[in-house]
């Protein structure tokens, strides 16, 4: 009984392998009549030839300007604001310029009071020094009279010329005393007036805001003034980590803003960055813009374009040429004569906007396929659209 059921199951088995086998043939022949009305079916597609040009490696990048220099003017001394020169916003400030002045009675009081006490004083020290003269005389006298005078003339002799010696000494030092006050009452005197401490001739500052008005109390080290030069402004740009290695100091860049459309301004990068942000992977560039014209102005919107690289007769094709086919980028060449197609893997360079340079194959002599390529395979028929035919004839 139990080799009956083995002897069964043994035979269902065979049964059941056997059908897998003619449904596995079935399939195979359905899928290979499948390929072959694929493969006779034409798929209909268009084409161009690649072409050649001359082409630039522009990359884009935006940012705003800044002014090439920012500084506060700002009172040394206390007092109130009494004159002001010409320094409402946007006024152009020249160097040594004079920005205002704070009420100065109480300094010139203070200096004229510094002055009286530095002329006493030294009229001090010269009495103290003729004093000391006539002291040395009579110690030198005593000295002289040996034996004729008594020791303790010789040593009154002594101990009044060196008393006096560190009277004198006393008096130079208060000498240097108010020669430092009589200095400091001059210097805050002259603290007063402010002017535009900026020497440069070539700088071209103007005010940016002004935060004084006459009648103001003003404090020590209170800004007065916001000073902005913009005879060259700097734009700050983020750029990522690929095209870092491309950045050089001098490089030259080209800046456009909605304000002057059609426009360009010609800057160079003058500092880059040595670290880039750990989060954004980003380092950050400086473009330094001559503004003679004075046309541009700090907080401008820009947008910068570095030139990366040049490239003469560059084989170009249009973008939607490229496919993948096995994690490989390539494109569809056509055979005229089989009018099939051929996948040729490809290098690509420069992209710019909608056009794509090919590096290798250096040269590509038959038409690319564009429009359809997607659905095309290795060896496919394909049928040229009319009117890419009609732009062959035309050629």
């Amino acid at each position: 009984m139990k080799t009956k059921k083995i002897v069964a199951v043994i035979l269902l088995l065979l049964i059941l392998g056997w059908l897998g086998y003619r449904i596995y043939v079935k399939i195979e022949e359905k899928q290979s009549a499948n390929s072959k009305k694929s493969s006779a079916f034409a798929l209909p597609i268009e084409t161009v030839m690649p072409t050649r040009q001359n082409i630039r490696d522009m990359r884009f990048f935006t940012g705003s300007l800044e002014a090439i220099a920012t500084y506060n003017v700002a009172s040394k001394v206390n007092g109130y604001w009494v004159k002001q020169g010409k320094i409402e916003i946007g006024s152009p400030l020249k160097p040594n310029d004079f920005i205002g002045k704070i009420d100065d009675v109480e300094y010139k009081q203070n200096y004229e009071q510094a002055k009286a006490n530095y002329e006493v004083t030294i009229a001090e020290l010269a009495e103290a020094n003729a004093i000391l003269e006539l002291r040395k005389r009579e110690y030198q006298r005593q000295k002289e009279l040996g034996r004729i005078t008594s020791k303790a003339s010789l040593e009154t002799a002594e101990y009044s010329m060196k008393s006096q010696e560190a009277t004198v000494k006393v008096k130079q030092a208060e000498v240097l005393r108010e020669t430092a006050e009589l200095e400091i009452a001059k210097i805050q005197l002259n603290d007063t007036v402010i002017t535009n401490l900026i020497t440069d001739e070539a700088s071209r500052c103007f005010v940016s805001e002004k935060l004084v008005n006459i009648g103001d109390l003003v404090s020590p080290n209170q800004v007065v003034l916001k000073v902005a030069d913009i005879g060259k402004l700097k734009a700050k740009i983020n750029i990522i980590e690929k095209d870092y290695p491309f950045l050089s100091i001098g490089q030259r860049a080209e800046i456009s803003t909605d304000a002057y459309p059609g426009k360009t301004f010609i800057g160079k990068i003058e500092n880059i960055s040595q670290t880039l942000n750990k989060s954004s992977r980003q380092a950050t560039a400086e473009i330094v813009i001559e503004n003679h014209s004075l046309e541009l102005k700090p907080g401008m919107f820009v947008r910068v374009y570095l030139d990366f690289g040049k490239h003469d007769n560059a084989q170009m094709l249009p973008r939607n040429a490229l496919v993948t086919q096995h994690e490989q980028s390539g494109v569809f060449c056509v055979d005229k004569e089989t009018e099939t197609v051929k996948f040729v893997p490809v290098k690509t360079g420069i992209v710019i906007n909608d056009m794509v340079e090919i590096l290798e194959p250096a040269e590509i002599n038959s038409q690319v396929a564009t429009l359809g390529n997607h659905l095309l395979v290795d060896g496919a028929k394909v049928l040229i659209s009319n009117a890419n035919k009609k732009n062959e004839a035309d050629k």
